[in-house]
């Protein structure tokens, strides 16, 4: 089942579909046979998220020699067509499930580092495609629902409303998750600014929440930053929690961030 009869097409090609775990082996070695059923359990249990290939040395002693096979059972991951990692002897299961843990690419942490870098660099449509295709592929992952909220909430409010209700109470501890439902707040101001006790700050409130909600970063930061500096406390620190809340939103390599992080902190201070 686990045999290989073509290392290119078996191994190299192959992980580019998914990890390939290639188990360097030999019928006369006793810890080869003692590795074999162990890593055999593990790819059942892994569901397609990653795949076991078995090379038995004796029938492919130029690919044993093009990888510097000396000893065995050497077990070797490869991912895009490159070997990724390693290691060598009939480790404890446990001990392979966490190489295995640590070492198998995983797709959801790959959708997310690209979400975070599209996010930093202003592409927030494409970001919101990306895990658009995740999520309507089948993902029910707390973490890409919650960015998806993240990247429809000034857009596709709607969406953003049916995608926060199927999250439910799941990423309530999370940061993001606090960014958003305090950006749920501010805009809820803009709808109802009779909430807003009357001062000389509540003006500037209402044109940076308008600001942020044209996604116009930087001038609602202003706006927030000022209104800090005039009156701190207005609504119960609300233009030092906005502030916060946006940094949090694009993220601390954005631009806008680390434009505006040490006015904040002036402002405070």
């Amino acid at each position: 089942m686990y045999d290989i009869q073509d290392f290119e097409r078996d191994v190299i090609r192959a992980s580019f579909v998914q990890p390939v775990l290639a188990d360097f082996w030999a019928e006369w070695c006793g810890p080869c046979r003692m590795l074999s059923p162990v890593l055999e359990k593990l790819a059942a249990e892994a569901n397609g998220k990653w795949k076991l290939a078995k090379v038995n040395t004796e029938e492919f002693p130029e690919v044993s020699a093009r990888f510097g096979i000396r000893s065995i059972p050497a077990v070797k991951l490869f991912f895009e067509g490159k070997q990724i990692d390693e290691f060598v002897g009939a480790l404890p299961e446990g001990k392979i499930r966490e190489w295995l843990n640590k070492h198998i690419p995983d797709e959801e942490k790959k959708i997310l580092k690209q979400t975070e870098t599209l996010m930093a660099s202003g592409q927030t449509d494409q970001a919101r495609n990306l895990l658009k295709s995740a999520i309507d592929a089948g993902s029910s992952s707390p973490d890409l629902l919650l960015q998806y909220a993240r990247t429809s909430f000034f857009t596709e409010f709607g969406e953003y409303i049916m995608t926060m209700e199927k999250l439910g109470h799941q990423k309530e501890g999370d940061e993001l998750y606090q960014t958003l439902i305090q950006f749920e707040e501010l805009r809820a101001f803009s709808k109802d600014s009779g909430s807003l006790p009357e001062d000389g700050a509540k003006p500037m409130i209402l044109e940076a929440i308008q600001a942020l909600l044209e996604q116009n970063f930087a001038a609602s930061l202003e706006k927030f930053i000022e209104v800090i500096r005039i009156n701190r406390y207005y609504k119960d620190d609300l233009a030092r929690k906005a502030c916060v809340a946006i940094f949090k939103y694009l993220g601390e390599e954005h631009p806008t961030t680390t434009e505006y992080r040490r006015p904040f902190g002036r402002a405070l201070y």
